[in-house]
C-alpha cells in the first residue's frame, strides 16, 4: 500500500493534479508495478502469481525474511521506547515505537520492567533503545 500511495501521490503533485484525480493514473500505476522485478520476490507480479514461479518466489521470500535479529543489550537505567502493536486502524505511518521514553528499572535476563507504572515484563525485541541525552519531547 505504500509504494501505492507513494507512487500515485508523488504523480499527482508532479503532474500538478489535485488528489481526486487519483483515479486517472491508477492504470499507469497497476501496469508499470506488475510488471517490475520485485527485490524480495525476484519475479513480476504478474509472474509470480503463476503456478510455475511459486516455489521460486517461495524461497526468494524465505531467504530475504530475517530470523536472526541481534539486539544491541540494554542495562538498568538505560532509557528505551516501548513497542507499539498495530491495530486494524494503524497506518504505516505510525511509529512502531512509544512516543514516551522509559528507563529500564529492573532486568532479568532477556526481560526488563521500565517505569511505565503498568508491571508489565517486556521482551528485548519490544524495546528500543534511545541514545543519552534525548529529551521525551
Amino acid at each position: 500500500m505504500k509504494t501505492f500511495k507513494d507512487y500515485v501521490f508523488d504523480r499527482l503533485e508532479g503532474l500538478e493534479m489535485g488528489q481526486e484525480k487519483w483515479i486517472q493514473i491508477l492504470t499507469i500505476f497497476l501496469k508499470n508495478y506488475n510488471n517490475t522485478i520485485h527485490s524480495t520476490t525476484k519475479e513480476k507480479p504478474i509472474d509470480a502469481i503463476k503456478p510455475q514461479y511459486k516455489m521460486n518466489v517461495l524461497i526468494n521470500i524465505r531467504k530475504k525474511a530475517q530470523f536472526n535479529r541481534t539486539y544491541e543489550p540494554l542495562q538498568v537505567n538505560d532509557l528505551v521506547r516501548t513497542y507499539v502493536k498495530k491495530t486494524v486502524q494503524t497506518k504505516n505511518r505510525d511509529p512502531r515505537y512509544s512516543k514516551e521514553i522509559y528507563r529500564i528499572t529492573v532486568k532479568r535476563g532477556d526481560q526488563y520492567l521500565i517505569n511505565d507504572h503498568r508491571n508489565r515484563v517486556w521482551n528485548r525485541h519490544e524495546l528500543f533503545k534511545v541514545p543519552d541525552g534525548t529529551d521525551n519531547d
